[in-house]
C-alpha cells in the first residue's frame, strides 16, 4: 500500500493546493481528490512545475 494514502491532508481542504508534481502527480492528486482537496494544477515534470509556479506566484517567498 502506497504511502500517500496513509497521510492524513484533511488540513488542506480548506485551501487546497496550487499544484502536485513529481513522478506521481497523478495519484497524488487523486488522493487529495479522494479527500476532498482542491489541486489547482498536475505537472508531472519538476523543472516545468517549479516555473509555472514561481510565474504565478510572483514576489512569493
Amino acid at each position: 500500500m502506497s504511502w500517500l494514502w496513509d497521510v492524513d491532508v484533511a488540513s488542506l481542504r480548506s485551501g487546497g493546493v496550487a499544484m502536485v508534481s513529481g513522478t506521481r502527480a497523478y495519484d497524488m492528486a487523486l488522493r487529495l481528490d479522494y479527500d476532498q482537496v482542491h489541486v489547482g494544477a498536475v505537472e508531472p515534470d519538476l523543472e516545468a512545475a517549479l516555473q509555472t509556479f514561481v510565474a504565478a506566484h510572483p514576489g512569493g517567498a
